[in-house]
């Protein structure tokens, strides 16, 4: 009986991953980016944005077989991650991006990495 229980637990991680997936084919199925209003573009970049962040999440999780493990920064890396590539994305679709923003980005993006993990790890006075 235990090992039921351990079963089913088990796959109730996937069920955030399952509904993405269902919210993901239902909008993009049910719109035409052509004749869509604003809103509903930005709501389709959020679901983009979000369909990265758990990919990524899940090559983190694949590279432990090969021997590389991030630790407790796994979810901050692929926080930081999303962000460079959904800018990326968001400026590639509003026909803004050149070589000379990615070489921009990317120093942020390690700032931005370094400061969050300063701020985690800096004692609370």
């Amino acid at each position: 009986m235990q090992l039921q229980k351990h079963q089913l637990l088990k796959h109730v991680k996937r069920w955030p991953y399952a509904a993405l997936f269902t919210l993901d084919g239902l909008f993009f199925g049910l719109t035409e980016p052509r004749t869509v209003a604003v809103p509903m573009l930005m709501i389709g970049f959020g679901l983009i944005v979000a369909n990265l962040y758990c990919m990524i999440r899940g090559v983190i999780r694949l590279a432990r077989w090969y021997g590389v493990s991030f630790g407790s920064h796994a979810r901050r890396v692929a926080a930081v991650a999303t962000g460079v590539i959904g800018s990326v994305v968001a400026l590639q679709s509003i026909g803004q991006l050149s070589p000379r923003d990615v070489i921009v980005l990317l120093p942020f993006a390690i700032l931005a990495y370094l400061y969050t993990s300063y701020s985690q790890t800096s004692p609370e006075p």
